[in-house]
């Protein structure tokens, strides 16, 4: 994923909550404003590039250009994000990798500390064990299987969503359906931020979620027309 983010100062106060929107930023990704203090916020977007993404600098302007009366008192930056967990190595002779240096950055929201913070638990524990019982030979590959085990359903699920559901169409039926169904809104953020396991909550499964919302929503129009 590619990021960018300034800091700025708004006209109006702002709310004690994260802001994410879809409005002007670049697919599949999103942009947000993270409050600082009153008049103050971080703002900046994510997204996961192509070949035909515009240059990080632009993404950005174009986001911020759909916000209102701002003034940027910081300098703004971008950078990389990895969020490839599910094909990188966690491993090599010595070494365990943890965090970002291991891909674990969630492949949908960008976030990541929680993950670096876990892994490096994860490995500490692995390395005591190994100090204690004695490092054998395949003693750098269960730490990857441990890794793998952990986080590897959540990854797998931010990917369906990311790569299937974040584009405008479906967003327009999927932020509805959410907001129409708290239990599933509810469910579907605490398998993003890892709090749940996301079984039967597949592409299928999903898609038709979707299917029999899109279904009633029509159907509820044109009882509306008639």
């Amino acid at each position: 994923m590619l990021a960018a983010r300034a800091y700025f100062e708004l006209d109006r106060e702002l709310p004690a909550v994260f802001q994410l929107s879809f409005r002007a930023a670049p697919m599949p990704g999103y942009g947000w404003v993270f409050p600082v203090n009153e008049h103050t916020a971080n703002i900046g977007v994510g997204y996961l590039p192509d070949r035909r993404s515009a240059p990080t600098a632009v993404a950005f302007e174009r986001f911020v250009a759909s916000l209102e009366a701002i003034k940027e008192i910081g300098p703004f930056k971008g950078y990389p994000i990895r969020v490839d967990f599910l094909r990188a190595p966690t491993c090599a002779q010595n070494t365990l990798l943890v965090g970002e240096a291991a891909g674990l950055v969630n492949p949908l929201t960008g976030e990541g500390i929680d993950y670096a913070l876990e892994s490096g638990q994860i490995a500490a524990e692995h390395v005591v064990r190994g100090l204690t019982s004695g490092v054998y030979e395949l003693w750098h590959t269960e730490y990857d299987r441990l890794l793998r085990a952990r986080f590897d359903k959540i990854f797998r699920f931010s990917e369906w969503i990311r790569d299937w559901y974040c584009k405008p169409p479906l967003l327009n039926l999927l932020v509805p359906l959410a907001n129409r169904r708290p239990e599933l809104r509810q469910l579907l953020a605490n398998i993003v931020l890892g709090e749940r396991e996301p079984r039967g909550y597949g592409p299928v499964t999903m898609a038709a979620r979707l299917a029999v919302y899109l279904a009633r929503h029509r159907g509820g129009e044109s009882r509306s027309h008639d």
